[in-house]
């Protein structure tokens, strides 16, 4: 069973990028997982002595330690999303890189370097099932806009942006999990808590919950209403405002909460803020400077 407890992603590398046609990447162990969303196109991988054949919208988890392969079709530019990670943080972390060496070059340094895999025995790889694509989709986007923005505490925030990327490789790969019933009495809670891990720069609808857990959006409007005393949205609004104020009183910028929180402009997010706070960003900090300056 896995340790859940132990998740405390480091993210090492977020970007998007295009592999040139033809290209032979050769066999190579990582340190580290990556996890791959192929936007368009797709090419081989050789692993374990398999070959896989990847395509569009396909999202695929490569394993530390184990030698793989990549060929590139003569005739593709696959353009993927790629996320170089560590499920539980290290002192060795901030230290290691991404390889391009034969697990048989390693030396024995390297080979101490090698993260333990997290999901043996539990994930088949290397492809992913995605429940919720929409929201999974845009949780790579946003790591990969954090990583290249760096906000302030940009590591804690790729670290809260990764581990709801776990929560829901665990929840939609690991079999025991894919047993689930929405019908059991906790079910409404496994919704609050997906809302919890989710809040921060995604964007997901009421389809999307309903999608995720299978249920009418109008039942689990009223179900979420009457267990909890607020509507949903109104509770995932509030959970926004209260992260903006944080960071607003650690000193980010309104522009940079707003990055953070996924608003297009700093227009969007003070409308945002003042509908949920009373007032505009600016006059939230003078107010909170002038209380606590008496």
């Amino acid at each position: 069973m896995l340790n859940v407890n132990a998740v405390s992603p480091y993210v090492r590398a977020a970007l998007t990028s295009t592999l040139r046609p033809g290209l032979v990447l050769q066999e190579r162990a990582l340190f580290d997982y990556e996890l791959i969303w192929f936007i368009s196109g797709g090419f081989c991988l050789l692993m374990g002595g398999k070959t896989y054949q990847t395509k569009q919208g396909d999202v695929i988890l490569i394993p530390p330690g184990v030698n793989h392969t990549i060929l590139v079709p003569p005739d593709t530019a696959p353009l993927h999303a790629h996320i170089h990670f560590d499920v539980t943080y290290t002192p060795q972390s901030e230290l290691a890189y991404v390889s391009y060496k034969n697990l048989d070059d390693f030396t024995e340094e390297e080979r101490r370097s090698i993260q333990p895999d997290f999901f043996a025995g539990t994930l088949e790889y290397p492809f992913l099932n995605v429940g919720n694509r929409k929201a999974f989709l845009s949780l790579i986007e946003d790591v990969i806009r954090t990583c290249h923005n760096k906000p302030v505490l940009y590591q804690l925030c790729c670290k809260e942006q990764m581990t709801a990327i776990l929560r829901m490789i665990i929840r939609d790969n690991v079999s025991e999990l894919r047993a689930y019933a929405p019908d059991e009495p906790d079910f409404i809670s496994s919704v609050k808590s997906f809302i919890d891990a989710n809040f921060l720069g995604s964007r997901f609808s009421l389809d999307d919950l309903s999608e995720q857990f299978h249920y009418n959006k109008f039942y689990l409007v009223k179900k979420f209403r009457s267990t909890y005393g607020v509507s949903l949205i109104k509770y995932r609004n509030s959970l926004r405002a209260e992260y903006a104020k944080k960071k607003l009183e650690e000193g980010l910028t309104p522009s940079g909460v707003g990055d953070l929180l996924g608003f297009p402009d700093i227009y969007s997010f003070s409308r945002f803020f003042k509908m949920q706070c009373g007032q505009s960003p600016s006059a939230y900090l003078k107010e909170k400077q002038e209380k606590e300056s008496l």
